[in-house]
């Protein structure tokens, strides 16, 4: 009966929370359950020893275990998501509740015996560590981040839920992010990893790892990212913005070379070389066709080719290569035919 509760608490705790007559007290009914279930497994001394078994000690049924608990807590999370959204910066201990609004519920649903029971804003204020992070920002930020990693936690151990591992990790990033702590924001983006189809999440770990690199003055992870945001899967304004951030960076003087492939934004083709023989004194010459899936012209000083025997390590003899170049090109959104000579 304990695991079946677990299971759906999250689900049962919603349902009854829509029987009380105004969003603040249910908002108020549901927060006093995440955060008591939430502070319990956070508190408990058992805890510590409890996720740190070596991965041969976990069964089936552990595993199903540790499940629900990064399920309870991912729930607690979003009712601090819930409460931070009714906050501002300035007024963050306004979410602290005030006033009296007592409501009689007939409680009809299993989640509790059937009885009369009475819910008041002021039953926020019985849990103390919640008043403590409804009192000060950087206390609600610590026990924010607290409540993900061991969420977190709790899904690795399980192996269940990757795509919430992934949410949390994006979320704790996002918070760094918010508090101006770059570095730690950083952290988090390059540790995820995003699954094929989830572009929406995909990009915005992009644009908040391209601020971040910004800001911490890396080039490299800058570029990297700003590539990431120039496909045809983001918006136009998104394609536009990075696009011409990644130009300013590649013309403002970089002490190292970066050295990025640039497919499929722009995909490169070389057509045959029809004639079979050279005389000498002859220019020989390459027609290469770029096709540019980007939002907008782009000027290179520079469009090289360079062919090798590929039967042998003569691509490191530069004597034993034959190169082609032009300078100056600019590539628009589509085909582009250019003679190498």
């Amino acid at each position: 009966e304990v695991l079946e509760f677990l299971q759906q608490m999250s689900q049962r705790i919603e349902k009854f929370a829509a029987q009380f007559p105004t969003p603040a007290q249910a908002a108020t009914f549901k927060n006093i359950w995440a955060f008591s279930a939430g502070y319990s497994i956070l508190n408990h001394p058992t805890m510590v020893p409890f996720v740190r078994r070596a991965p041969e000690q976990l069964t089936r049924e552990s595993s199903k275990t540790f499940s629900l608990l990064g399920d309870i807590l991912y729930y607690t999370r979003s009712r601090m998501d819930a409460l931070l959204e009714s906050a501002s910066e300035e007024h963050f201990p306004a979410l602290l509740p005030s006033g009296d609004d007592p409501v009689d519920v007939e409680a009809t649903e299993e989640l509790m015996s059937p009885r009369k029971i009475s819910l008041s804003n002021s039953d926020i204020l019985k849990i103390p560590n919640l008043v403590a992070a409804l009192s000060d920002r950087k206390q609600f930020d610590e026990i924010y981040l607290q409540v993900s990693c061991l969420s977190q936690h709790f899904y690795k151990l399980s192996e269940y839920r990757p795509r919430s591992i992934t949410r949390l990790t994006y979320d704790m990033a996002t918070l760094h992010f918010k508090q101006k702590q770059y570095k730690q924001a950083s952290k988090y983006l390059k540790l995820m990893s995003i699954e094929d189809g989830w572009n929406s999440i995909a990009t915005h770990v992009r644009i908040q790892l391209a601020e971040c690199e910004q800001y911490l003055q890396h080039p490299e992870v800058f570029v990297t990212a700003c590539l990431g945001l120039l496909g045809p899967e983001c918006s136009d304004e998104i394609r536009s913005k990075y696009q011409n951030q990644l130009v300013d960076v590649a013309t403002s003087g970089l002490s190292t070379v970066l050295m990025r492939d640039l497919y499929p934004l722009i995909d490169c083709r070389l057509k045959p070389i029809m004639k079979e023989s050279y005389l000498v004194g002859d220019t020989l010459e390459v027609d290469c066709v770029l096709e540019s899936n980007l939002l907008h012209t782009i000027s290179f000083s520079k469009l090289s080719l360079t062919m090798a025997d590929a039967s042998a390590d003569s691509f490191m003899h530069t004597s034993d290569n034959i190169s082609f170049t032009v300078r100056k090109v600019t590539v628009n959104p589509g085909r582009n035919l250019f003679k190498l000579s």
